[in-house]
């Protein structure tokens, strides 16, 4: 349902901010606080309430009285955060998109400084930097050890690049988060980019498909969010039920997209695998022990997609990975310890 549906939009719209919410009530008023405080005046601010059993719908409609940039979409039923952003993605008027979540935070100027670089350029993207907090063991504000090398490679000390996706594959294997890109709309509807529907990862394909078929991208050593993992698990990042099994369905709809893209599977599908392994390797760290011996039919079925030549291919750039692929294949049980 859209809740204000009458409301007018600006046919100068320059960004859209969309947002799916489930039970982030304590978060609601803080996260509007600092995307009003983007500099940029024709934008709005969506959110998709994903059937939420606290007051976050209450508070939403309070905000879209009294501010017309505020939108919002109600689910009638709980369908995940990936269904929440393609319900949101689908109204969004904006020259651009950034994909946010309720409970991160926001660097407002970077928003704005990225979004002023992309007017400049013919990119179909940026894909910025992130810093992470982990409440559970006290780390603050880092982002990824591989994810910083792969942006020191591309960048070369510069602030910003504008590049080709077949001079930086790697970054296909970047974290593959939502709220790090802001992508021009007009090539987000072009390529139909959607969300998974699973739980957990659903972000996964629109990674992957936003890159994959992009013209040109850039790439900004800007911090553009800085990811909050609580330590009481309330998380999405700290699921450890089998819900964590539905990564493998979130995998699979990147596997369909190289099925019918023969030539970006030629050209990227190593780099898929590699990214594949890094993700069991997550996985293994957050899955309950019950589900341990789904897991392991799970991650064999996954590597026996790739072909003999495909395989040879991965060896060439990610030796490492493959090294762990023998050793997985020899013995799933010693490596992935129960």
């Amino acid at each position: 349902m859209n809740w204000n549906a009458g409301k007018t939009r600006s046919s100068d719209m320059k960004l859209s901010i969309i947002v799916p919410v489930y039970n982030a009530s304590n978060c609601i008023e803080a996260l509007y606080s600092s995307l009003s405080q983007i500099k940029i005046d024709e934008k709005e601010l969506i959110f998709v309430d994903d059937c939420s059993q606290d007051n976050s719908r209450a508070l939403i409609e309070a905000l879209a009285e009294r501010d017309p940039s505020v939108h919002l979409h109600v689910h009638e039923n709980n369908c995940g955060a990936g269904i929440a952003r393609n319900t949101g993605f689908a109204t969004a008027s904006g020259d651009y998109c950034l994909f946010f979540d309720a409970d991160d935070l926001i660097n407002t100027q970077a928003v704005k400084e990225i979004v002023d670089l992309l007017d400049t350029t013919s990119a179909d993207l940026a894909i910025a930097t992130y810093e992470l907090t982990k409440e559970a063991d006290g780390s603050n504000g880092r982002i990824g050890k591989r994810d910083r090398g792969i942006f020191d490679r591309i960048l070369q000390g510069e602030d910003h690049k504008l590049t080709k996706l077949a001079a930086c594959a790697d970054l296909l294997t970047f974290t593959n988060y939502p709220w790090n890109k802001i992508i021009r709309t007009s090539y987000a509807r072009k390529i139909n980019l959607w969300y998974s529907a699973t739980k957990v990862q659903n972000d996964v394909h629109a990674h992957w498909q936003s890159l994959l078929f992009s013209s040109s991208l850039l790439v900004c050593d800007k911090v553009l969010a800085k990811h909050i993992v609580p330590a009481n698990g309330s998380n999405i990042t700290n699921i450890s039920c089998e819900k964590r099994l539905e990564s493998f369905k979130a995998l699979q709809d990147v596997e369909d997209l190289f099925s019918r893209e023969p030539d970006l599977r030629a050209r990227y599908y190593r780099d898929f695998v590699c990214f594949k392994i890094m993700l069991f390797n997550f996985i293994n760290t957050k899955l309950n022990r019950n589900y341990f011996q789904q897991f392991i039919e799970k991650v064999n079925e996954s590597i026996y997609l790739s072909n003999f030549q495909e395989f040879v291919a991965l060896r060439e750039k990610y030796p490492e990975i493959a090294n762990d692929i023998y050793s997985i294949l020899a013995n799933p049980y010693g490596f992935y310890k129960v």
